[in-house]
């Protein structure tokens, strides 16, 4: 579970190589147990048309 999505492609030697494609930045809330709310990632959707990416956020109850 993280805030991240990163993406692993085939690199040369056979090796594997990776690249951070969408960040999810914490938000300030009062009566947490942490000055801050992580943004947790729960679901990826990717459009029939492939053109859009949404990801659902459980912790901040919001789809992006």
């Amino acid at each position: 579970m993280s805030s991240t999505i990163i993406r692993y492609f085939p690199g040369e030697n056979k090796e594997y190589k990776t690249e951070v494609v969408a960040k999810v930045d914490p938000i300030k809330v009062k009566g947490w147990a942490l000055d801050t709310l992580p943004g947790l990632i729960t679901d990826i959707l990717i459009s029939l048309d492939d053109k859009y990416l949404y990801i659902s956020l459980w912790l901040h109850g919001a789809i992006n």
